[in-house]
């Protein structure tokens, strides 16, 4: 029998990109949904140093905060590595830090 396509999105596309600093272990997000209050999504372990880990999303229509910490308190930039973020919405950069 034929193979299905993949589900098309029918709420908003997102992608969340994370670049690890040298210690990846420390960084952690969430996305919360401001609408529910309830995460909408959070990152898994990231191991690899130095790496840049991008996670598509498809997303209620709402209004999200987004929430990066780094564990260990020293931040992601700039003395241990060179970490970042950014979030998409449909290819368009709207948030990076």
């Amino acid at each position: 029998s034929p193979t299905m396509g993949p589900t098309p999105c029918t709420g908003m596309t997102i992608m969340v990109n994370v670049q690890t600093d040298n210690y990846p272990g420390e960084t952690e997000w969430i996305l919360t949904n401001q609408w529910t209050g309830l995460p909408e999504a959070t990152s898994s372990l990231m191991s690899e140093k130095n790496t840049m880990h991008s996670t598509p999303l498809c997303i209620p229509e709402a209004q999200y905060s987004f929430f990066i910490t780094d564990s260990y308190g020293d931040g992601m930039c700039c003395n241990y590595g060179n970490g970042k973020y950014s979030i998409t919405h449909d290819g368009i950069e709207v948030v990076s830090g």
